[in-house]
């Protein structure tokens, strides 16, 4: 018979939940379809769901400006940034594309991809470009799963990860 390790203990599920560190990060990038400008957005619940056809599964809450622009455009892209983005990261997650161009003020620089109209950020680590191919509404979010159509990877820069804390002075 199988036993928990006897110093297991058992534990609220919003304690286990939140224990998540550390993590990866993606900057989800999303368009427009009427305006035609990116926004970008990190999120941490990001996984690959499938190796053939290759896809990754991104979940974004429904109030976030990303989840319309994803259902609007049918795509996204996911941006895993670089070390040295981490102060561009944190801006994009504390304001809303709807107030404002996050890619601009974050100085982040976009660059055309291959396969869709959405474009990647220059100066990450891996890209990927996603067609949607399905949704499912979980809760308080919505899964977006998307084929990965395209590829980008620079290995000389070395990939940001989220230890779950925001530097001192950046809230």
């Amino acid at each position: 018979m199988w036993r928990l390790n006897r110093r297991m203990r058992e534990v609220a599920i919003a304690d286990a939940l939140s224990w998540r560190w550390p993590m990866p990060i993606a900057l989800v990038v999303a368009r427009d379809a009427g305006s035609g400008l990116a926004n970008v957005m990190p999120a941490g619940w990001v996984t690959r769901t499938a190796t053939y056809p290759p896809m990754f599964a991104v979940a974004i809450n429904h109030v976030n400006y990303t989840n319309r622009l994803v259902r609007q455009s049918a795509e996204f892209v996911l941006c895993y940034p670089a070390r040295s983005m981490q102060q561009a990261v944190w801006f994009c997650g504390t304001r809303s594309g709807r107030d404002c161009d996050k890619v601009s003020l974050a100085g982040l620089q976009l660059v055309p991809g291959r396969r869709l109209r959405t474009p990647l950020l220059e100066g990450c680590y891996l890209a990927l470009e996603c067609r949607l191919a399905g949704l499912m509404e979980t809760g308080d979010h919505t899964l977006f799963a998307g084929e990965v159509v395209a590829a980008w990877m620079d290995e000389s820069v070395e990939p940001l990860q989220s230890l779950g804390e925001a530097p001192p002075g950046w809230r």
